[in-house]
């Protein structure tokens, strides 16, 4: 099996770490390995941007609660200054 096939099956950390591996091989190999990491790079790369886009969005974060008693002792201040 080739494995250009694998990749849908891989989990993130694999794809991760064949999508390094490719980087490093495409930069620093000559001849038939460097042919097939340059091949199987925008497969691999096409598989990560389809995984990122699947993920559901991040929620914005929550504004910090305040806490009843902090916000009682801000209304009495307000009050005995007034």
């Amino acid at each position: 099996m080739a494995v250009a096939d694998l990749i849908p099956q891989m989990s993130d950390a694999e794809l991760q770490s064949l999508h390094d591996n490719a980087r490093r091989i495409e930069a620093s190999s000559t001849g038939l390995k460097q042919e097939q990491a340059s091949a199987l790079r925008p497969l691999i790369e096409a598989e990560l941007v389809r995984r990122d886009a699947a993920k559901p969005a991040k929620k914005a974060p929550a504004k910090p609660r305040v806490k009843k008693a902090v916000v009682a002792k801000v209304a009495v201040d307000k009050a005995a200054a007034a």
